[in-house]
């Protein structure tokens, strides 16, 4: 009996949920003739599958005890074992035949056919994807709401993209997203109605992960780890905010700092001074807004000075009435130890001539200008060995100082 078989081909279907050691339906269409005619009858066959086109050992068979061929053709589906296909590798058909009832041996046919589809496909990739050039479209008459990778269920009704660790890693899953160059952008975007809305970026040629939102950088992180709000991440700083910050809740940090020093001031009026020797007479801002003690006496009128721990003093100004020409006004900054009597001078300004105009004079050189309240208490003295009464009078003390944190 002569024996050939023309035009093969396979399709290869029904691998849903296939595992190793599980068999899979292959249906093979072929053509069968005898002596040179298209063969009529029913035939057993068997399906072997081998891994090299001629000689070797088979992997596995199939044997179907009868195949109807009609003028040649037949169309058999037969089984095969899913692990024989890992990899995608290349195996070989061999085909045996024999008439039904026959006690022959099986011819076998020749050459063995090439298995070239991909035996543990679901579908076919045709059928949903269509190779545009430059990736693959999902067909839009293709019944695919979602795409899962390693579950079949949802977390939530509008997923489109889920994914799952695997049972090698089941305490990790994720998505990379892969820039070719050194120097190129991988970015995950989120659009509406086919315009981008915001993205997510890592920028390799500034080494930096940026949040954007309408156009707008809202948010970028350094390799440092260190975040810019509205603008970019400090070099110092682990937050760094462009443009204000508005909290609706308790901000708690064991230290605030400015990126700078800020100038303050502290000003002293004439209520807060009173007589040194409370037996002395004087006024202390009331009536006139003027402190002094009354004509003839010789002595101080002072006032506390509070100004915040670690403070740098840098400016001493005392606006201060002089309209007499018998003694000058001389005001000083001082501080003292805690537990001491001992006065040491920072700052001091004297009043000059006799003019019915209040002057206004500055000492912008100040002694040990670190304030230390944990060390030391402060405060302002004015002294006169003539006061005048009004004629000579303190109007107004300012303290400049810098701060680097809130005070």
């Amino acid at each position: 009996m002569r024996n050939t078989v023309l035009l093969a081909a396979l399709v290869l279907a029904s691998f849903a949920g296939v595992t190793p050691a599980q068999t899979s339906q292959v249906t093979y269409q072929g053509r069968l003739d005898v002596s040179g005619v298209p063969a009529n009858g029913d035939f057993s066959m068997r399906f072997v599958v081998y891994d090299v086109a001629t000689g070797g050992s088979f992997l596995s068979s199939s044997s179907i005890g009868s195949v109807p061929v009609t003028d040649g053709l037949f169309t058999q589906t037969f089984t095969v074992a899913e692990e024989d296909f890992v990899s995608g590798a290349t195996r070989w058909l061999e085909i045996q035949v024999r008439p039904i009832g026959s006690t022959d041996p099986y011819t076998v046919l020749t050459p063995r056919q090439r298995m070239t589809a991909t035996p543990y496909a679901v579908r076919s990739l045709s059928e949903r994807w269509t190779d545009n050039g430059s990736g693959l479209l999902l067909n839009e008459s293709a019944d695919v709401q979602r795409v899962l990778i390693n579950r079949t269920t949802t977390i939530d009704a509008n997923e489109i993209l889920g994914v799952n660790s695997t049972p090698s890693s089941p305490a990790a899953a994720g998505v990379m997203i892969n820039a070719a160059s050194t120097t190129g952008r991988s970015f995950l975007g989120f659009a509406t109605n086919s315009v981008e809305q915001s993205r997510l970026e890592w920028n390799s040629s500034t080494a930096r992960l940026s949040l954007t939102a309408g156009g707008n950088t809202a948010l970028t992180v350094s390799t440092a780890g260190r975040v810019g709000v509205m603008g970019s991440p400090s070099a110092t700083f682990a937050l760094n905010v462009t443009g204000g910050l508005n909290a609706t809740t308790e901000v708690v940090s064991p230290i605030f700092r400015y990126p700078s020093s800020q100038q303050r001031y502290l000003s002293i009026a004439p209520e807060a001074f009173h007589a040194r020797d409370t037996t002395d007479n004087g006024n202390f801002g009331p009536s006139n807004g003027a402190a002094y003690l009354a004509t003839g006496t010789s002595d101080n009128i002072v006032a506390g000075v509070q100004l915040p721990d670690g403070a740098v003093v840098n400016e001493f100004q005392v606006v201060m009435l002089d309209n007499t020409a018998a003694t000058d006004i001389s005001v000083t900054l001082y501080r003292r130890t805690f537990a001491n009597t001992g006065y040491s001078q920072m700052a001091n300004v004297v009043s000059s001539g006799a003019s019915a105009t209040a002057q206004t004079v500055t000492d912008p050189t100040i002694a040990n200008p670190t304030v230390d309240n944990a060390l030391y208490v402060y405060s302002v003295g004015a002294f006169s060995s003539d006061w005048q009464g009004s004629l000579s009078s303190i109007k107004a003390v300012r303290i400049g100082y810098t701060v680097i944190q809130p005070d």
